[in-house]
């Protein structure tokens, strides 16, 4: 989903893989990069120790993306003014198109998805 937002033709594999493709399709934002990995990989933890501790169903990839874009807004509070609006309107821009390629396919009335808006 990531691949798709900032315009990528194919996903990285490995950490190598990644600076590499981060570079090419996103290289005014290379202080960034960092940010957004870990952004990322938080999300894609603290969502895999729900799943397997509290049993919880990740019923579309939007939710991690959307928490991963949380995180990033949150960690943006730590950086210079310039910067802050930056990473926010980055994370911003991910949630909104994630968001638009939601399939809604939680059932009417089914509470157990919460996507972060």
């Amino acid at each position: 989903m990531v691949a798709m937002v900032v315009g990528g033709d194919c996903r990285p594999s490995s950490f190598d893989q990644f600076w590499y493709w981060v570079k090419f399709f996103m290289p005014r934002a290379e202080k960034f990069h960092m940010v957004g990995l870990a952004g990322i990989c938080w999300a894609l933890w603290r969502t895999r120790n729900n799943v397997c501790f509290e049993e919880k169903k990740v019923r579309s990839p939007t939710e991690v993306i959307c928490l991963a874009s949380s995180f990033i807004s949150f960690w943006a509070e730590l950086q210079s003014e310039e910067d802050k609006l930056l990473l926010e309107g980055g994370a911003d821009i991910l949630r909104a198109v994630v968001l638009s390629l939601h399939p809604n396919e939680a059932p009417p009335g089914d509470a157990s998805v919460v996507l972060l808006q």
